[in-house]
């Protein structure tokens, strides 16, 4: 998701936000995940970062190599959504 105009505006997948809101533990219910959101300071952790690519690899029908699995990929919505968007389809 993006703000424009004091909207926010999604630019990714219904389904890869659902998965990735849980595994945001410290993200409260009903707050926007913004595509700059610092993942780690809302939770993500390294057993929640494992979970969380099985999951998008079963919600999306991907394969993430593990060369695209950097701390980075992980910093924010976005950079993750890019990192999803360059996989395999399964």
């Amino acid at each position: 998701m993006s703000k424009s105009g004091g909207e926010v505006v999604t630019v990714w997948s219904e389904g890869f936000e659902e998965v990735i809101r849980q595994h945001l533990p410290l993200l409260p219910e009903g707050v926007a995940l913004d595509g700059s959101s610092d993942l780690y300071r809302l939770g993500l952790d390294s057993l929640h970062s494992v979970q969380l690519v099985i999951a998008l690899e079963d919600v999306l029908n991907i394969a993430i190599p593990d060369e695209a699995l950097t701390p980075e990929a992980f910093q924010t919505p976005e950079r993750l959504w890019s990192m999803v968007q360059g996989c395999e389809r399964g």
